[in-house]
């Protein structure tokens, strides 16, 4: 495990979300 760049912790939170469809409603109606 190497974590250079927060970007990469962005993508797996992101990548994560995604795999979630409920965070992805709750994102969408916080948007």
């Amino acid at each position: 495990m190497r974590i250079d760049l927060p970007e990469e912790t962005i993508a797996g939170v992101l990548a994560k979300a995604f795999g979630n469809r409920s965070f992805l409603i709750g994102l969408a109606i916080t948007l």
